[in-house]
């Protein structure tokens, strides 16, 4: 009949419809045989139970094939195949309701069986075999005495051990809390020890701020007198020599040079009268370097043991001449003194040149202070000497350099006062470079040709020092004053 049925069907569902009849048919068949066994009650009650549970087993996997089936039937799309698979399906489940329903009745006809099998033998014991009985209950009692006994020994041995465990622990609490208290006790100490040094480090703290703002205000006061005494040695020495420069200090280096933005230059007070030191009755000593040419003086370095010298200009070392052999630390000859750092000296041994006057004008003025200005320049005019060599410069937006020896129209150099002139062109537009043109030598009043020779041939340094004449300076650079002696002894 599984052949015929199975003919009619697809070869997909075929397969799964042989494999889960067969699976079934196999599970019917194994479920026959314990439940014949179940029927004629050959079993004990333990093997009853383990029957039960194997036919449980088998019913619930003949469970699963017929849903199975009446899945598979539901996914046919024949009509005949599914309403074939459907049948067998049915089938199937009947088979497996009577099975349960005989399973049933056969456990509850095998239990009453039992139960009457295990009367029957419960009775005959009785009657058959009470002594023996007896004695096995007397030797099993006495066995769960002794058991019980030595169960009660050890239950005391551990009791006693337990005791002394807890004898051991109540005096390690002892110890513990005599611990605690004398650590809470050291605690209290660090505790007080903590407050005094917290007090002490804020006491600290605020002397601290305090020495701070002391050594400030000493910094202060200190940098104050510090200012106050050189802004004093720079005025004294102003007025020991009548000399101001625009530089308070010397650049140590290039670098420094180049940021200086104020041009080196003197405030020169000419005749300034020093009646602490006398004319010098002798020449001064020159530096024999020929470019040179300083003169000694408080600013050199000497070494007074081998009696040289050396130029704070050009480095030159330099020895004395034979009248200074007596000369030391102690024995100083005045142009080496510091407090005489300009001295007078009467020349003796050159033909003394006409004082040079350079009068420097600022043109920025009022009206009235022009006036002024005006005559106290008559005034000087009027009191200098007759032979007297008189040069003059104005300075606002431009620098005029006038030459004043010109007859007739007036002739002046002019100088813009926001560009910068290098020595070099300063020198070829006053005529006093090489290739310059050299006109006739003005004579001062009283003197004569040799003497305005002997000017013109004093040389003078012109390469030591830069120029500058961007601005309103107030000050003229030495550099141009130079040159202007020149054009002026020209």
């Amino acid at each position: 009949m599984m052949a015929s049925a199975g003919s009619g069907l697809g070869l997909g569902p075929v397969s799964v419809f042989q494999d889960v009849q067969k699976r079934i048919v196999e599970e019917e068949l194994k479920l026959k045989p314990e439940v014949q066994i179940i029927q004629r009650c050959e079993c004990s009650l333990d093997e009853l139970h383990a029957l039960n549970a194997s036919i449980r087993k088998r019913i619930a996997v003949v469970k699963q094939g017929v849903a199975s089936l009446e899945k598979l039937a539901l996914e046919v799309e024949k009509a005949e195949e599914s309403e074939l698979i459907h049948s067998e399906a049915k089938r199937h489940q009947d088979e497996l309701t009577n099975v349960q329903r005989c399973l049933r009745r056969y456990n509850l006809a095998c239990q009453l069986a039992l139960e009457k099998r295990t009367k029957d033998e419960l009775t005959r014991l009785e009657t058959q075999d009470s002594d023996v009985r007896k004695r096995k209950d007397k030797e099993e009692l006495l066995q769960m005495s002794s058991s019980v006994t030595g169960n009660l020994l050890s239950i005391s041995r551990i009791m006693a051990e337990q005791v002394e465990k807890s004898h051991l622990t109540l005096q390690s609490l002892g110890n513990s809390s005599q611990a605690l208290e004398d650590t809470q006790e050291e605690f209290k100490g660090m505790g007080v020890a903590i407050t005094q040094g917290h007090k002490l480090l804020t006491k600290y703290g605020r002397r601290e701020f305090t020495d701070r703002v002391l050594v400030w205000v000493y910094k202060v006061t200190v940098s104050l007198i510090e200012m106050a005494t050189y802004r004093e040695f720079i005025l004294q020495n102003e007025e020991q020599d009548g000399t101001r420069l625009t530089w308070n200090v010397w650049p140590s280096s290039r670098l420094e040079a180049t940021r200086l933005v104020v041009p080196l230059a003197a405030l020169y007070t000419p005749l300034k009268e020093k009646p602490s030191l006398p004319p010098l009755q002798y020449d001064p000593i020159l530096c024999t370097r020929n470019n040179c040419r300083a003169i000694l003086n408080p600013m050199c370095q000497v070494d007074y043991r081998a009696r040289i010298w050396v130029c704070n200009f050009c480095f030159q070392r330099n020895t004395f001449p034979p009248n200074y052999a007596g000369i030391s630390e102690h024995n100083q000859p005045p142009e080496l003194v510091p407090q005489f750092s300009t001295a007078e000296y009467i020349i003796t041994r050159a033909t003394c040149l006409p004082p040079i006057f350079l009068l420097v004008v600022d043109t920025c003025l009022e009206e009235e202070e022009l006036g002024a200005l005006k005559e106290s320049l008559q005034l000087s005019l009027s009191l200098l000497p007759p032979n007297a060599l008189i040069g003059l410069i104005t300075f606002g937006r431009m620098i005029q350099v006038h030459e004043l020896g010109t007859e007739g129209i007036s002739k002046s150099y002019v100088f813009r006062g926001t560009k910068d002139y290098p020595a070099k062109q300063v020198q070829e537009m006053l005529g006093l470079g090489k290739g310059g043109s050299t006109g006739p030598m003005p004579i001062p009043p009283g003197g004569n040709p040799q003497q305005a020779q002997h000017i013109a041939q004093t040389p003078f340094n012109r390469e030591t020092l830069g120029l500058s004449l961007k601005g309103r300076d107030l000050f003229v650079p030495l550099e141009l004053l130079s040159l202007l002696q020149l054009a002026f002894l020209r």
